[in-house]
């Protein structure tokens, strides 16, 4: 798509594409841990493909729309003029092809691979694994006390953004 847009392969596109990464693996990230959900929740005899499908559909709209209000964010950068405008252009195009890529990729494939590849996964993976369950223990007893005694924790954020602000002020001075 870059070469038929003419761009060519510099800094600011592959800036564009670095950027991009966290936003081309989440449409089909969520997709993936819905498909998942709704598999291991599935009644017995359920088909794949059914439960599959409407979870891809119950997300479809979402992820949808989460990635349109992201390419919508770039429209200023595609509207600017000058030397800032050629200087970012590319980088948003590049950003905006990507993430409209991803989503084509999520909308189809991913929906196809969870179909095959994750009933057996969910059959095999009844219980979580032993490191989750531990980990996740000393989550919930961490969260428990967190929340016991919340006023500690404020003291500690209070004191690092005060630490953050002075450190600001005193840099710039």
């Amino acid at each position: 798509m870059l070469r038929a847009l003419g761009a060519t392969l510099n800094v600011m596109v592959l800036g564009g594409l670095a950027i991009a990464v966290g936003e081309v693996v989440d449409d089909a990230i969520i997709d993936v841990e819905n498909a998942w959900r709704r598999l291991r929740a599935a009644p017995p005899g359920a088909r794949a493909l059914d439960v599959v499908l409407a979870a891809s559909v119950e997300v479809r709209s979402a992820v949808v729309y989460a990635t349109m209000m992201v390419a919508l964010v770039f429209l200023p950068v595609f509207l600017l003029g000058g030397l800032e405008g050629a200087l970012f252009r590319p980088l948003a195009v590049a950003y905006v092809l990507a993430t409209l890529a991803s989503l084509g990729v999520a909308l189809t494939v991913t929906p196809a691979l969870a179909l095959v590849l994750l009933p057996g996964a969910v059959t095999r993976h009844e219980q979580p694994p032993r490191l989750v369950t531990a980990l996740r223990a000393r989550y919930e007893r961490a969260l428990g006390r967190a929340l016991a005694r919340p006023a500690p924790i404020v003291a500690v954020s209070v004191v690092a953004i005060a630490a953050g602000i002075a450190g600001l002020v005193l840099r710039r001075s």
